[in-house]
């Protein structure tokens, strides 16, 4: 009972950060501290372990764990992560936010995204999978999908298109997801 009051707390905490017209400050260091550029290549790398918390992310990991012969897994983090997107998608508009490129304060990477920043689409479908399948998985293997999920968060701050307050949203949406699909 304890992850899903914590992740509500998160949530409300968000929104409301996520309503003011500037970030604050910790929204403002993390983006300044993450969305510097580091060179072509690990800004590429960012753009694409980014899309690990994409639908299409989501399918590669769903279609491999299907085909990997756990195909109740697959259809749990399926379920778990298309309802983490259509959650965070479908909040977008609680809270119109300006992402941080939009604001002038990092410069985009990835192609120009959809709806408000908070909350981030990408970090739900991440946070969802990794809760997903950590049932299954080692201590190590456990820790080895947080860190997945909390970098692909990350990444959304390095690419340029979401305060760190929208990828916890985002995460906080993930768990929730997976709990109520569990």
């Amino acid at each position: 009972m304890r992850r899903p009051l914590a992740a509500l707390g998160v949530i409300a905490a968000t929104v409301e950060v996520a309503r003011r017209p500037e970030p604050n400050r910790v929204d403002a260091r993390a983006t300044a501290m993450l969305s510097v550029h580091r060179g072509t290549v690990v800004d590429r790398i960012a753009g694409s372990v980014t899309d690990v918390g994409s639908v299409f992310g989501l399918t590669g990991v769903t279609a491999v764990l299907a085909a990997g012969g756990h195909p109740a897994l697959a259809a749990r983090t399926a379920l778990s992560g298309s309802l983490a997107w259509v959650v965070a998608q479908g909040t977008k508009q609680l809270v119109e936010r300006q992402r941080p490129y939009e604001l002038g304060v990092a410069e985009r990477l990835v192609s120009i995204p959809h709806g408000s920043s908070w909350p981030s689409g990408h970090s739900a479908v991440a946070a969802a999978m990794a809760a997903a399948v950590s049932p299954e998985l080692t201590r190590a293997g456990r820790i080895g999908a947080a860190v997945v999920a909390g970098t692909v968060a990350l990444t959304r701050l390095h690419v340029g298109v979401h305060h760190l307050s929208d990828v916890a949203a985002g995460a906080a949406i993930g768990v929730l997801a997976s709990d109520v699909v569990d």
